[in-house]
């Protein structure tokens, strides 16, 4: 490795900063060379080159300066290398290539372990474009070391085995016209996670196709009336249903409706708990002078989202320490859909679908930019009833 110094780096980086794209490409390269693997410069060049050339579509590429950084520079891949494969994976999917997205599924399920945490967010990704058997086999292969990691809580490993579970049903689902709870080939492999009751699946199963026969007050969900318990299984009820009318009404794959099937009801609990709320000033209150605290406006609907607060969960999705970008665009493009749901539960009826409808349009304006800077194509469409 070459010995460099802090002018060494400074002259490189000043030069890659001051580069156009193709001249950046070499200079990374001759870094790599030459061994200026002074790892912020070289976390710093990945995410610019990254960024780049998923401007330019040119996906493959940075799948090649990963594997260069690996071989060269394989302590600075240790400590940056789930991000960036996290990374690799966001644009072979978006470049639609089939080698370069089975290359980055691989390796981020050999990371799976040593990158858990964007290892959890490539399935993220994957469920969101549907890709169920995918997460199945990647969840399958990483199981066993899952398992044996001392080093993810067991907490972490049971939500690792329920999402498993979970993604293996929805590919039972999708591959079985007639499902059935006692299927043992089924019950089978969702045992290697953990045993099943077939009676709880058949209750998932009725909730999912609607066959239930369940009818919903706002008071069963909005916890005014009822226990937190009753409030908790009444919203995993309501939550399954929504998952089965969005894959069987609105052809949304399951495991993107799973995404939203977690969101909705945390947004709606934030909002109940005032964490969505503006906040208090502290200087304020350091200096003696206490504002009024706002109040959550009494005049909203419990089930339906209002502007203020659904922007408010929303940024905070995308500005925790690692942006939740996949649970943010769920949530945005999914609301109009809740809407219909709701409707068709008659939980709400058509005027107030319209009213909620047109209160939700300046939020979608507000964040168009937002989404095409992240190249995904989210918009509303006129989606009222």
């Amino acid at each position: 490795m070459m010995n460099y110094t802090s002018i060494d780096v400074n002259e490189r980086w000043q030069a890659f900063q001051a580069a156009a794209y193709a001249e950046q490409v070499a200079l990374f390269e001759q870094s790599l060379r030459e061994g200026l693997h002074q790892p912020d410069m070289m976390q710093d060049m990945v995410q610019t080159l990254y960024e780049r050339s998923l401007r330019a579509g040119e996906y493959e590429r940075f799948g090649g300066w990963l594997t260069a950084v690996q071989q060269q520079a394989p302590t600075i891949f240790a400590e940056h290398g789930g991000q960036w494969l996290y990374w690799q994976l966001h644009q072979a999917l978006a470049s639609g290539q089939t080698t370069a997205q089975e290359a980055a599924i691989q390796a981020l399920t050999d990371a799976a372990t040593n990158h858990y945490g964007f290892f959890l967010r490539g399935l993220d990704l994957l469920a969101y474009r549907g890709e169920t058997a995918v997460i199945v086999q990647m969840m399958q292969t990483a199981w066993p070391s899952v398992q044996a990691d001392q080093t993810i809580y067991r907490s972490a490993t049971d939500q690792f085995a329920a999402r498993a579970t979970d993604q293996i049903i929805f590919r039972y689902l999708t591959e079985t016209a007639v499902p059935d709870p006692h299927d043992p080939t089924l019950l089978a492999e969702l045992g290697q996670f953990f045993p099943i009751d077939p009676a709880g699946l058949g209750r998932f199963f009725d909730h999912l196709q609607g066959r239930s026969g369940q009818t919903w007050r706002v008071t069963d969900l909005s916890g005014d009336e009822i226990n937190s318990q009753t409030l908790a299984q009444n919203w995993n009820a309501l939550m399954v249903e929504f998952l089965g009318y969005l894959y069987y009404e609105e052809g949304v794959p399951l495991s993107k409706g799973d995404l939203a099937r977690h969101q909705f009801p945390h947004y709606f609990t934030s909002r109940r708990t005032g964490q969505l709320e503006p906040r208090v000033d502290i200087g304020n209150l350091m200096a003696q002078n206490r504002p009024i605290p706002i109040k959550p406006d009494e005049s909203r609907h419990p089930l339906c989202p209002d502007p203020d607060t659904l922007k408010e969960y929303i940024s905070k999705l995308l500005h925790y320490a690692r942006p939740q970008l996949v649970q943010a665009a769920v949530v945005f493009e999914l609301t109009p859909t809740w809407l219909r749901f709701l409707q068709k539960q008659q939980i709400i009826d058509a005027a107030k679908q319209e009213e909620i409808w047109h209160k939700l349009q300046p939020l979608a304006t507000n964040l168009a930019d937002f989404w095409q800077e992240q190249h995904w194509d989210l918009r509303w469409e006129n989606q009222a009833a």
